[in-house]
């Protein structure tokens, strides 16, 4: 595997990056050493990615290898046969939907050659739903779900905000 650097610059962090920075740092590294293809799940797992790489946390090669769950059709014929998929997304909170996605993805591409690298598992999470899993960054108590997605999806505030000002 080849070992990634990621960039050091002083930027703007939301409170949810502060909190949650190592984590972020050491998925998106771990994404970047990892090679095949990142199959992110919509809607927060790419805006996690995105945001982890505007916040100088993720390796932006790591973003070149992204596609969501529903462009991973129109992205078929250049899959390599046997390639690594690496299933990501922000959060495993029960694993209904990381566990239907393994296994479709799995049909397509072989169970063997399928990854899961979501960033947090929720304690509530299903155990047959965690067999794909291979890594996560952080575990959250089952009562802290809906605070951890509420800041989540309010750091995704400054994705839209950036566009538009000097800050990138």
């Amino acid at each position: 595997m080849e070992q990634v650097t990621i960039r050091k610059e002083k930027i703007q962090r939301t409170a949810f990056c502060w909190e949650y920075a190592s984590a972020i740092e050491e998925w998106g590294r771990t994404l970047a050493n990892e090679s095949g293809t990142i199959v992110s799940i919509l809607r927060k797992g790419p805006r996690l990615l995105e945001m982890g790489t505007r916040e100088a946390l993720i390796p932006p090669s790591v973003l070149d290898r992204v596609v969501s769950e529903r462009g991973i059709i129109g992205d078929f014929p250049s899959l390599a046969k046997g390639e690594l998929i690496i299933l990501s997304d922000d959060a495993i909170i029960v694993g209904s939907t990381f566990a239907r996605l393994a296994d479709a993805l799995g049909d397509l591409f072989g169970q063997q050659n399928i990854r899961g690298y979501p960033f947090v598992i929720s304690e509530s999470a299903m155990k047959e739903s965690l067999s794909m899993v291979e890594y996560a960054a952080n575990k959250i108590p089952a009562g802290q779900v809906t605070s951890f997605v509420n800041s989540e999806i309010a750091a995704f505030g400054i994705l839209v905000v950036c566009q538009y000002c000097i800050c990138g």
